[in-house]
């Protein structure tokens, strides 16, 4: 990347609903094990651009029972997926599907409830539908009970039955309400927040991400498209509407509240790994006004004005993040939380704020990156 030039990390800018983190069109890739012949015709429609046709198959096989397809058009029609833009309709439809005994609907319906994403947020039902999810069998929502009790010993060995009883001892609001910070730069403000995630949740979100990663890409103004470079040599996994589970949004939302911004300014955030020698040279990561391309891109999508850091692991030498100009490198430990702002005061970039992440010199690095603007990126975010 260099210091001249500020090319957004991994942007998914123009995509389908990149706000979600959906990067193009779903498409069979994104629904492994599906068992449904109207998905399968579907795609066929698609793929001769006849998208009409497409949703109406759907339609009709989910009409008839079929929940997979019912499942299918929820989210288009949610994301606007080569399909009108029918956010409320869409949850409707995903919940529906839910009820009727689609286990990975349920796990979105944990996730939409608890972002509250075109339906009233709230987080008791998100449980509800986290716990539905578990007794239908997702591994995902299991692991992510687990990941969020306070029963240790429950959780590490769960009864089939007791999947309740799970849930009901999760402490979501000391998991969401904002912990105390330590200031290492004022101005711009750089802050450490110890203890910010519990060692079974940083776990799960590196257990979530393996088989995930790929080469680290930045985004290249120029061209509009991504790109690897020698600057960036770590790997990364997107963490997608379906990707995603209800931890994994616990932790977004503590981050929200930790910076006192709203849930729909966050992106969707990333898994970031860094094997010995793996680096992200010296970089920016606020939107470069002055840089063509990206005028556009701050009227559409506002300012990154904030980043924010969870450590996964700390079980690694080197690995700082580092910001030369400042004078301050920073090794986080496991389960810390570290922000800082992009930009100044006033709002104007701050270049003070270049900033690298160091190789390690030995074992391997995990964090959760996340980005957040000065606006709402989520549509239908209540």
């Amino acid at each position: 990347m260099g210091t001249k030039i500020c090319r957004i990390c991994e942007d998914h800018t123009g995509a389908v609903c990149s706000s979600f983190g959906v990067v193009g069109p779903l498409s069979m890739t994104h629904y492994p094990h599906m068992e449904s012949p109207a998905l399968h015709e579907a795609a066929t429609l698609d793929r001769a651009s006849r998208h009409v046709e497409a949703i109406a198959v759907l339609s009709r096989a989910a009409a008839s029972g079929d929940l997979i397809a019912k499942r299918t058009v929820g989210l288009r029609i949610l994301l606007g997926d080569r399909a009108p833009s029918l956010g409320p309709e869409g949850v409707r439809l995903i919940c529906e599907a839910a009820n009727d005994g689609d286990a990975k609907s349920a796990d979105l319906a944990a996730v939409l409830t608890g972002a509250g994403i075109h339906c009233p947020q709230n987080w008791s039902a998100a449980l509800d539908w986290l716990q539905h999810a578990a007794e239908l069998g997702s591994v995902q929502a299991r692991g992510a009970l687990c990941a969020l009790s306070d029963d240790r010993d429950l959780a590490a060995n769960v009864p089939e039955e007791r999947w309740f009883q799970l849930r009901t001892n999760i402490d979501l609001p000391a998991l969401i309400t904002p912990p105390n910070l330590v200031t290492l730069n004022a101005e711009p403000p750089v802050c450490s927040v110890p203890s910010f995630a519990t060692p079974p949740l940083c776990e799960w979100m590196m257990a979530q991400a393996q088989g995930r990663l790929t080469r680290a890409q930045v985004y290249n103004p120029h061209t509009g498209g991504l790109e690897h470079t020698e600057e960036r040599t770590n790997r990364s996994a997107l963490v997608s509407l379906l990707d995603t589970d209800l931890a994994h949004i616990v932790v977004q939302a503590r981050m929200a509240a930790t910076v006192g911004r709203p849930f729909g300014n966050l992106e969707p955030a990333f898994v970031l790994h860094y094997s010995p020698g793996q680096t992200f040279h010296d970089h920016y990561d606020f939107v470069d006004p002055d840089t063509p391309g990206y005028t556009q891109e701050i009227a559409r999508n506002g300012q990154r004005i904030l980043t924010f850091l969870l450590y996964l692991n700390d079980d690694y030498e080197g690995g700082e993040t580092d910001f030369p100009r400042l004078g301050l490198s920073h090794r986080g430990t496991l389960g810390e939380g570290f922000f800082f702002s992009n930009v100044t005061a006033s709002g104007e970039a701050a270049t003070e704020m270049l900033h690298a992440g160091r190789p390690p010199l030995s074992g391997e690095k995990w964090v959760l990156s996340q980005f957040i603007r000065n606006r709402a990126l989520v549509p239908g975010h209540a």
